[in-house]
């Protein structure tokens, strides 16, 4: 089945780090959206198998957290990703895969690069590679 592209999907340019988390919080938004489209679903259940049963964290296979479920944001996990219990998360967050976040870790609005180690501390708007 071939996708058909909606009307109202636009570009987003991503030349900078602004751009970048900008238009990541964008597609996030739109995620949701997409969930009952048959071609997106096939992608949902490839890369987050549960994706549908706890509707604000889609995670990989083998993910360690203990995340909030009522977030506002999906927080988007790939596979083998390890959070401590003490993070916090504000806006959205999403994890590459085989990533590791610290104790006492704050993220908003952040992206974590594949088999990164996050240290204690407070990261905003960034992107950690």
């Amino acid at each position: 089945m071939a996708f058909e592209r909606p009307a109202s999907l636009t570009w987003i340019d991503a030349g900078s780090v602004e751009d970048y988390l900008s238009a990541t919080a964008s597609l996030i938004k739109l995620l949701p959206k997409l969930q009952h489209n048959p071609f997106f679903l096939s992608l949902f259940h490839r890369f987050w198998p549960n994706f549908d049963k706890r509707p604000n964290i889609w995670e990989g296979e083998n993910c360690e957290h203990l995340l909030e479920l009522g977030a506002k944001y999906p927080r988007l996990l790939d596979r083998n990703c390890k959070i401590h219990k003490s993070t916090k998360i504000e806006g959205f967050a999403v994890f590459g895969a085989n990533c590791v976040v610290e104790k006492d870790v704050m993220l908003n609005n952040v992206v974590v690069g594949e088999g990164v180690t996050v240290k204690a501390g407070s990261y905003k708007n960034t992107l950690l590679l």
